[in-house]
């Protein structure tokens, strides 16, 4: 199967994520044009979340996310790295180690980052981001950028079960003076995927939801959580994954181990159910979790009774 044969995830950036990364193009194309009078490329992180095709949910760190998979990722926010980590050109991007601040710098810029998926934990790292200002329309990585961007990020996606690394690279757009973002995925940090050019929609055309908090942050969530935890104690062992979802390993009963993958939208969406029996791990949707969790009968507590 070629590119043109199959079903490929298209790219959605929200507005205020947008603003602040053509706000940072237009900055390095400016100081460039200043200093020798070519725009420098410009770099920024993008923060993302993955919207899933019908009836392909897929639990981060439990299971493979394949391409097919995905519906949309969507670029919900940005990060910029401080200026002094980075070194601009009109060809080239290097990160420089500042003598004697390069640890403190980085440092920082990790702690914004934590700081940035705690506030929104449906988020992460899933793209590297830059700009080719010297191309109009559409561009294609380089060599250096295969190297730099696209296989890094597939080596640390693989660690949430992600087969794919993604690049963003910012263009001039061709009908106006503004940028357009082109977007390219590898599933073996070789071989480049087209995924054309990003949406840009309004806030109300979707994709503001993954800002949301996840359903465990939610007064309804807590209270649930609290519930499971007091119906079964030692036997429950809960785990925050990534991109907001939550994992509940339920001690066996009988032969059989039992594992809960519930997702940031979860009631509304489905969660995943994985059994284990005999060594075999099975999944499957889960739409009634009251079905595998003893609760009948019980009331929740509140969150603040929950046992610590």
């Amino acid at each position: 199967m070629n590119d043109a044969d199959e079903i490929l995830p298209h790219v959605v950036i929200l507005p205020r994520a947008w603003e602040k990364i053509v706000h940072e193009l237009n900055r390095a194309a400016n100081h460039g044009m200043a200093r020798c009078g070519s725009p420098d490329e410009a770099v920024f992180v993008p923060l993302c979340a993955l919207r899933y095709r019908s009836g392909r949910l897929r639990a981060p760190q439990l299971e493979s996310t394949d391409l097919s998979d995905i519906e949309a990722i969507v670029v919900a926010d940005a990060l910029i790295p401080p200026r002094e980590m980075v070194e601009l050109s009109a060809l080239r991007i290097r990160f420089r180690p500042a003598l004697g601040s390069w640890a403190q710098t980085q440092a920082s810029f990790d702690a914004q980052l934590d700081a940035a998926l705690a506030r929104a934990p449906r988020l992460n790292v899933l793209a590297r981001g830059h700009s080719h200002p010297f191309d109009e329309g559409r561009t294609r990585p380089s060599g250096p950028d295969r190297a730099e961007h696209l296989a890094p990020c597939l080596a640390f996606n693989r660690t949430l079960g992600i087969e794919a690394g993604f690049t963003f690279i910012a263009v001039r757009a061709q009908e106006n003076s503004g940028w357009a973002l082109h977007c390219f995925a590898t599933r073996d940090g070789q071989r480049v995927i087209d995924l054309g050019i990003a949406k840009l929609p309004t806030e109300s055309a979707g994709g503001k939801q993954m800002l949301d908090v996840p359903f465990y942050v939610t007064e309804h969530g807590r209270d649930l959580e609290c519930a499971i935890q007091t119906a079964l104690g030692d036997a429950l062992k809960m785990e925050r994954l990534a991109l907001g979802w939550t994992r509940y390993r339920i001690a066996p009963r009988s032969s059989s181990r039992s594992v809960l993958a519930i997702p940031p939208d979860f009631p509304a969406a489905a969660g995943r159910r994985f059994v284990c029996a005999e060594g075999n791990w099975a999944a499957e949707d889960v739409i009634d979790w009251r079905a595998y969790l003893p609760l009948e009968g019980f009331v929740a507590p509140r969150a603040q009774e929950c046992p610590s």
